[in-house]
């Protein structure tokens, strides 16, 4: 599933300017099916303006491609709809999506001469039943069944036609701690009372990490998978997984160069995403996503033994809190190196009043892809943090991590490749620590990541630069932070975006 995160370092051509927006998303969706080999595309409207003609364009452009391609059939186009319970003062583009459906279906028909055969949205931050159901319940009242609406002598479907599809699917995405621990439930509350053929189902990656630390998401990806077969042993219908994982270990870690590590890490999966960075910051992402469309159909859930999971949570408890304590510590520089990072795709705020911000306790936090960047570009790779929690672990708690969490050690040495082992020192001199620590206040921070950093070397973690594309990296890391204190917020860019080229993945 192609995406629209705009994780990526390097602009695509045919993007002619530093944003992708309006007319070349409809060109890079087409690009996605045809020259990259992804069979589905997220069309997003969660915190975005999004082109609601894209079927109609679509066809009229690429005609013959679509004619030989069949939407529905052998590739797919899946909404990403706002949730009305996140959104502030847009959350009716909620309904305005939705309502947009009907019209789909109808130029669907046009050119394929049948109906759609099933339509799909994706609802973010789900936490209930109840969320999916209102979707469900929306859909079929309010969009469908006013098409039986008197309108004065006659009916709205002789007037405007008929309205199909009936009904739509809905897949429900986990992003947090409760509902990703509780997605079995959720999902069967919701076949109980839907009795879907099937379920889609999305795990977060990106923002569980942001939220509780790379360790904690990768568990909590594992946990509700798992979750996910028995329910389908339960009631006999297919539950068809998702993750969404980006490029960087922090975030997924899809990428070209690391598909076999990560099919090995999530098994089960019927959905993989391919976010910017995977497309447009390797040579030739197009052979790796080939591989991926074949192994996944032969990749088979695994159900996780009780106690197993239970410790588990306890795991996720412990580490979550460590790196939540480094987070908070360091939100101040983290937001401040955030305004440097160069925005690939064309996003409303998310804070304020056009949107949601991501808070953790009393601070708030940008987006999970920029949370990323920033901190890679001052040699503070966020895997690392909360890790001297790790150490910590009984023998017995650090076997079954290691059991469940198997690519766990390639991860952390993959990000530690860009960590500056000199950072804390680098910090300590005088103009860094009058022009940083003091004014970020982050004397707590470097005191808990000196922690980290000794855990990384009792852990066995081989840290630091071997490759010339890696000893840039670091050296751009210095120079940031001299640009920080300088106040050169142009030169901070282009440094942030010179270390998103040399890890092909901005953030």
């Amino acid at each position: 599933m192609a995406t629209q995160h705009p994780d990526n370092a390097t602009m695509p051509d045919w993007a002619e300017g530093r944003i992708i927006e309006g007319e070349k998303e409809i060109e890079e969706a087409y690009l996605a099916y045809s020259k990259y080999g992804c069979t589905e595309v997220m069309w997003d409207a969660e915190g975005k303006d999004v082109d609601m003609q894209v079927l109609r364009k679509f066809f009229s452009i690429y005609g013959d491609f679509f004619k030989k391609n069949r939407i529905g059939h052998d590739i797919f186009l899946t909404y990403r709809i706002p949730n009305p319970m996140a959104e502030s003062v847009e959350k009716k583009n909620f309904s305005e999506m939705l309502e947009t459906i009907p019209k789909f279906n109808d130029v669907y028909r046009a050119f394929y001469g049948k109906d759609v055969p099933f339509m799909e949205v994706i609802l973010p931050l789900t936490r209930s039943a109840d969320d999916l159901l209102r979707v469900h319940n929306y859909y079929k009242t309010v969009v469908a069944d006013k098409e039986k609406v008197d309108i004065g002598g006659i009916t709205v479907a002789k007037w405007l036609g008929t309205i199909d599809p009936k009904s739509i699917e809905v897949i429900p995405l986990f992003e947090d701690m409760g509902s990703l621990l509780s997605a079995g439930q959720i999902i069967s509350k919701y076949i109980d009372s839907v009795r879907p053929r099937y379920m889609r189902v999305f795990v977060a990656r990106s923002d569980p990490a942001l939220n509780y630390s790379m360790i904690s998401a990768v568990l909590l990806a594992k946990l509700a998978i798992s979750s996910f077969k028995d329910v389908e042993e339960k009631y006999s219908i297919p539950i068809y997984p998702i993750i969404g994982a980006g490029s960087l270990p922090f975030r997924g870690h899809l990428s070209p160069d690391n598909i076999y590590h990560f099919m090995e890490e999530y098994p089960g999966l019927d959905t993989v995403t391919i976010q910017s960075a995977y497309r447009y910051d390797y040579p030739d992402p197009s052979q790796s996503i080939g591989e991926l469309n074949s192994m996944i159909p032969y990749s088979l859930k695994k159900s996780m033994d009780a106690d197993a999971a239970d410790e588990l949570v306890k795991i996720i408890r412990r580490v979550s809190d460590s790196y939540q304590r480094r987070v908070e510590s360091m939100a101040g520089l983290i937001n401040q190196i955030s305004l440097y990072v160069p925005r690939r795709r064309a996003r409303k705020l998310h804070i304020g009043l056009f949107g949601y911000s991501r808070r953790m306790g009393r601070v708030k936090l940008p987006r999970a892809i920029t949370f990323v960047a920033a901190l890679y570009s001052i040699g503070l790779p966020p895997e690392i943090l909360g890790l001297d929690a790790v150490l910590q672990l009984k023998e017995a708690s650090f076997n079954i991590l290691k059991e469940h969490y198997v690519n766990y050690k390639k991860d952390l040495e993959m990000a530690c490749k860009y960590l500056n082992p000199a950072l804390l020192d680098d910090l300590q001199e005088a103009q860094l620590y009058n022009g940083i620590v003091r004014r970020y206040s982050l004397r707590n921070m470097m005191d808990l990541v000196k922690r980290d950093m000794d855990a990384l070397d009792a852990l066995g973690i081989r840290v630091g630069p071997t490759t010339n594309e890696e000893r840039r990296h670091l050296n751009l890391t210095k120079n940031l932070l001299i640009s920080i204190v300088d106040g050169q917020s142009e030169m901070a860019g282009r440094e942030i975006s010179a270390m998103g080229m040399l890890r092909r993945s901005l953030g």
